[in-house]
């Protein structure tokens, strides 16, 4: 388990952020929720609230699972040396389609690359099972509404949903890896 210290998740209050507090937590690892409002903090399973970048000192590793158009600020406002870093991207950077929600997650994935030091990006595919969550929901009502299934690229597509617990342990995992990884991952 390589992360000895304080470990930081940039958007605990979120779906993913809030699994992820959850299982380090577990683990009776320290770890602190990065927040803008702390009044959203409430109940999250961390033992630190932390407000802003200059926070991010005492940190010897660092999840970010908030909207991953912070990812370049964030990378930016890295001290140095580089303390671990795993952004939670988005598969949708792979589209070719006009999207500005893809060329945020591939400004992100630069940024992360460019930054040296042990920095991934992971890029779930489409994430379900977490509180509130609709994005599975939408497709089963697609499909009672038109009675079919649309297979993206004939059936041959490899996109596949990826359960939010899951998105959680492969964050979790890339933090403790005692070899750690860097680069771009798709879960």
């Amino acid at each position: 388990m390589q992360a000895q210290g304080l470990i930081g998740v940039v958007g605990g209050n979120g779906r993913v952020g809030r699994l992820l507090l959850s299982r380090l937590a577990a683990r009776g690892l320290p770890a602190a929720a990065l927040v803008r409002d702390p009044a959203r903090a409430e109940g999250l399973p961390a033992g630190v609230v932390l407000r802003g970048p200059a926070e991010l000192a005492g940190l010897s590793a660092l999840a970010c699972c908030a909207p991953v158009a912070v990812a370049p600020g964030l990378v930016a406002a890295l001290p140095e040396p580089p303390v671990r870093l795993v952004v939670l991207g988005s598969a949708r950077r792979y589209t070719r389609l006009p999207d500005q929600v893809a060329d945020a997650v591939r400004a992100a994935e630069a940024a992360v690359l460019a930054r040296g030091g042990p920095s991934l990006i992971l890029h779930p595919t489409m994430i379900y099972g977490a509180a509130g969550e609709n994005n599975v929901q939408r497709v089963a009502a697609l499909i009672r509404r038109v009675r079919f299934l649309p297979l993206p690229g004939g059936g041959r597509s490899l996109i596949q949903p990826i359960h939010a617990d899951d998105v959680a342990a492969c964050l979790e995992a890339a933090l403790l890896r005692e070899e750690p990884l860097s680069g771009a991952l798709v879960i």
